[in-house]
């Protein structure tokens, strides 16, 4: 029965020609009706907050432009032609590589994992709270231009090198992984101290924060720019690049340094 029928049918059942009976029953199939609806109405939009809550991982496949979040008549730059939102994990695997634009709210929550080289990250800051290691770098040398809020945050760089170019800021610290190099490029004044288990920290911008830095046994700390913290260093204290060629050798001022039995100098 058709929305107009069904409503002319309770019209004629409700005049005040119609028995208080024949009243009472439909006023029930009505109230039965509206549970019903209300009911079926609870399960779309449960369905619809599931879908948009729940963190998913999104390959970049970049066949509309370089921004994040393009949507032209329901198709993204994203596996599934969804977009981005808070708790997900963005892998980039050297499909339609280059500069990409993060056009997504500022301070969204995300993963980000590296499987190749060759992309910049520019845009709205991204803020890195999320479960488990945050940013992942199987390979190659990518730039992260975009602001990092950090919170307890890990970074492994399994190989190659990532440079952080944007401002760092945050609380409760960073931990460095991976035998690669991360490059703090950008001003850095996140509090919460810093742990290099392994590879390379190289601080080529100001690091001012004064918490400190802990250097494992089996990590460099390289660099020409500035700690304001104090350093404990148990491995390779490298002045200067880590990486390239010709790297160069620099100055790197701490304000205090500690060096233990197995730290060596460069």
């Amino acid at each position: 029965m058709s929305l107009s029928a069904w409503l002319l049918q309770c019209s004629r059942l409700l005049s005040p020609s119609s028995s208080r009976a024949t009243r009472r029953r439909l006023n029930r199939r009505i109230r039965k009706s509206l549970l019903q609806a209300a009911i079926e109405q609870c399960r779309l939009t449960s369905e619809m907050l599931e879908d948009r809550v729940l963190p998913a991982t999104l390959s970049w496949v970049g066949d509309l432009n370089s921004t994040w979040s393009a949507n032209v008549a329901g198709n993204t730059n994203w596996s599934g032609d969804t977009l981005p939102t808070d708790g997900d994990t963005l892998s980039f695997s050297g499909v339609a590589a280059g500069t990409l634009q993060n056009d997504v709210s500022a301070g969204t929550s995300l993963s980000l994992h590296f499987n190749s080289g060759n992309y910049t990250i520019t845009g709205n800051s991204i803020r890195l709270d999320n479960a488990g290691t945050d940013v992942i770098q199987v390979a190659g040398e990518n730039l992260l231009q975009t602001p990092l809020q950090l919170d307890a945050s890990s970074v492994d760089v399994q190989a190659g090198v990532l440079d952080l170019q944007g401002a760092v800021t945050g609380t409760a610290g960073l931990t460095k992984l991976g035998s690669g190099t991360l490059i703090l490029t950008g001003p850095a004044s996140f509090t919460g101290g810093t742990v290099v288990q392994s590879g390379a920290l190289q601080v080529d911008g100001n690091y001012s924060s004064t918490d400190p830095i802990s250097v494992n046994s089996s990590a460099i700390l390289a660099g020409d720019g500035s700690i304001g913290g104090s350093v404990s260093l148990a491995g390779l204290l490298n002045p200067g690049q880590v990486f390239g060629a010709s790297a160069p050798i620099g100055d790197l001022q701490v304000a205090s340094l500690n060096m233990t039995s197995s730290s060596t100098l460069k």
